[in-house]
């Protein structure tokens, strides 16, 4: 895949994700409500019209809850995308550079100026030095417990 079709991908993914955000949400507080609905406590917590459910608190810690876990994973994932489409540039420009070194030792070949043993070490050394891509390696999951989220600070990773 090319830096163009990754970028597509992750633009895609990142307006798809968000729309998802939205109807996950509204879903979610729609499942809380359905799920708290029997949960009424008879006697001074009535609900009264006018006012809000007595439940409104639980809904919305639940929808809130679910939301987090939801934008938590889809921000991972955008993340990844995006580590892939910024490798695939950083390789793409290396590569342009490499092309252009190429062509101009070729070029300097034609023209009898670069013919000692000295300059083709120097262009070949060049031509196939490591290829780094810029990016760190460490994809691991988000810190999403508490407990996990004071190792890693303890550890750096945070």
């Amino acid at each position: 895949m090319s830096f163009i079709s990754k970028r597509n991908w992750t633009i895609g993914a990142g307006l798809g994700g968000l729309a998802g955000a939205i109807l996950w949400s509204t879903l979610s507080l729609w499942l809380a409500k359905w799920l708290f609905v029997g949960a009424f406590v008879e006697g001074t917590l009535k609900a009264k019209e006018g006012f809000l459910r007595p439940t409104w608190s639980h809904e919305l810690i639940f929808g809130a809850a679910a939301t987090v876990l939801y934008l938590t994973l889809f921000l991972w994932t955008m993340r990844i995308l995006v580590r892939m489409m910024m490798s695939e540039h950083h390789l793409g420009v290396d590569a342009r550079g490499r092309e252009s070194m190429a062509h101009t030792y070729l070029a300097l070949l034609e023209d009898k100026g670069a013919t000692s043993t000295e300059d083709r070490a120097i262009v070949l050394a060049a031509l196939f030095r490591p290829i780094t891509d810029g990016l760190v390696k460490d994809d691991a999951l988000p810190l999403l417990s508490p407990a996990a989220f004071l190792s890693g600070s303890l550890a750096g990773k945070s």
